[in-house]
């Protein structure tokens, strides 16, 4: 009998590309089954949504098929949102509000306010996105970093929000958004038929104010028509402050808006707010002022070592301002109480503002933003109703200004780079607070002042401070100063100057022997040379 043939063997090629066919068809069953079991499931419960309003949704028309459709695609994504599936006994009403509260990212307080200030209502057109002059109110600022391990003796109260609008008293311009409210009738969502808005005077405290509408309100558009028999107009992209109506700097404002859709009903949208801050410079009472040794050894005509200076005013300085509690009750009286208050704040290249050692901006990019700084110079405007509102808040309170170099006070550079282009000088700071009573009046307090006791400065914990090659920061000192910016590490100011860290001394007021027009003159002939 012949021997048989040899069995071939497979090359260690094949096997795997058959272990890894089989893997995949595998893979591909399990998806398979998974899916359709998910997604049955899925589809039980919109089913049962779905069937709870018979109103919405035709028994057997080719509508009905579309509307649970779009139904499981919301299931699917509040899945994503919230972690879970909507229970079996919700129905498309109690659907919609979640929806609603979802995509106007509203927070649990705003939520709270609402239902506190109006009745729910069911119009067809939803406003949502405020904002003044394209600045919108950030409670909770995505993405923003762990809050920072506070000193022991920092306030217990936080900021209300972490972007606070401020605007000019002579530019106050209202915008929004509005989407239809799912399972509305198209034709009831199709336009705006009307719009009303409800501007009034914030109170960021209880037991001193009412909220109610008719309390502190400082215009009302009333209901403006824009669809009825007799007009028929266009939604404005965006609505201006009256100018009849005179706002006063230091006041913070809080607003909202109602639509009414086809159908003439109304939905409003909650309460946001925004603040008014100084204008020209005549509305600051406050001064920019800089540690004593750093303007000694600023050059203004550029002569001398430039590195050698540079290095003199390091360490980088630590300003705080102290509002003593004495101060604070001549403002405030029994029958006339604090309703509101806010702090506007600058500094030169950039800052960073505390109140009682807790952070007014812990997010967000750099303040203030890059410009040229000869020409304009922005500020940050901080709700600090809370720390001084409440039985906890008794005493004296301190606002805290940390500074780093920025575009102002950059190393010195040689070559191709030319930043004596930018206008720069010493690390310099102003501020102001503003308190508003219950009548409506405001007092300015805590201005900056060159060489008078409410403000002190003194070298700090930030050895260097660069927007390319980041910060040194010198841990020891930083644990040594800690709670400099609270009541409790305040002290009576050095008679003499030393540049050592957590002495602290009076500041100097900032001064300069360029004027903006010699700038200007100065930069011309430069870039035309």
């Amino acid at each position: 009998m012949p021997p048989l043939p040899p069995i071939p063997r497979l090359g260690r090629r094949t096997l795997l590309l058959y272990g890894l066919g089989i893997a995949i068809i595998l893979f591909s069953l399990g998806n398979i089954i998974w899916s359709t079991i998910h997604l049955n499931r899925i589809g039980s419960n919109s089913w049962s949504a779905a069937n709870s309003k018979a109103q919405f949704i035709s028994e057997g028309s080719f509508s009905n098929s579309l509307r649970h459709s779009a139904i499981e695609a919301v299931n699917i994504v509040q899945f994503v949102a919230y972690g879970g599936m909507f229970p079996e006994n919700h129905d498309n009403e109690n659907a919609n509000a979640i929806i609603d509260d979802r995509i106007d990212s509203k927070s649990k307080d705003a939520r709270q306010e609402e239902s506190l200030n109006h009745t729910v209502e069911s119009g067809s057109i939803i406003p949502f996105e405020l904002s003044v002059n394209h600045l919108k109110l950030i409670t909770h600022a995505p993405g923003k970093p762990p809050t920072p391990p506070l000193p022991p003796h920092a306030s217990s109260s936080v900021p209300s929000e972490d972007f606070l609008p401020v605007v000019r008293p002579n530019e106050v311009t209202f915008r929004w958004r509005h989407r239809p409210r799912v399972g509305s009738p198209a034709a009831d969502a199709a336009r705006v038929k009307a719009y009303r808005i409800v501007a009034r005077r914030f109170v960021g405290c209880e037991n001193c104010g009412s909220k109610g509408d008719g309390d502190g309100v400082l215009w009302d558009s009333d209901k403006v028509v824009l669809i009825d028999n007799e007009h028929d107009n266009d939604l404005p992209t965006s609505i201006r402050w009256p100018a009849e109506t005179a706002l006063d700097i230091g006041h913070m404002i809080e607003w909202r808006i109602t639509l009414w859709d086809m159908a003439d009903q109304p939905s409003t949208s909650s309460w946001t707010k925004f603040a008014v801050g100084p204008e020209k410079e005549d509305d600051w009472k406050g001064e920019w002022i800089v540690h004593a040794i750093d303007m000694a050894t600023f050059h203004f005509d550029r002569k001398g070592d430039a590195c050698e200076k540079w290095y003199m005013r390091h360490p980088l300085p630590l300003f705080r301002g102290l509002l003593p509690y004495q101060s604070l009750q001549s403002f405030l009286h029994d029958d006339d109480p604090l309703v509101s208050a806010l702090l506007v704040v600058s500094g030169l290249g950039s800052f960073r503002a505390t109140f009682d050692g807790v952070p007014l901006s812990p997010s967000g990019p750099v303040d203030p933003p890059f410009t040229d700084y000869s020409q304009r110079v922005s500020y940050r405007g901080f709700d600090v109703t809370n720390f001084l509102v409440g039985d906890d808040n008794v005493g004296s309170h301190v606002v805290g200004i940390t500074v780093g170099s920025g575009w102002w006070d950059h190393r010195p550079v040689t070559g191709m780079a030319k930043p004596e282009l930018l206008a720069n000088g010493p690390l310099t700071v102003i501020a102001q607070l503003y308190l508003t009573t219950a009548s409506g009046k405001v007092h300015i307090t805590m201005p900056t002042k060159g060489s008078t006791a409410t403000w002190q400065v003194s070298r700090g914990h930030t050895k260097e401070s660069d927007l390319f090659t980041g910060e040194m920061i010198d841990l020891s000192t930083l644990t040594e100063m800690e709670g400099w910016d609270t009541s409790s590490k305040w002290s009576i100011a050095e008679t003499e100057l030393s540049p050592s860290q957590n002495h602290w001394s009076l500041p100097v007021s900032y001064i300069t022997n360029i004027t903006q027009r010699e700038r200007r003159e100065k930069l011309s002939v430069m870039a035309n040379a």
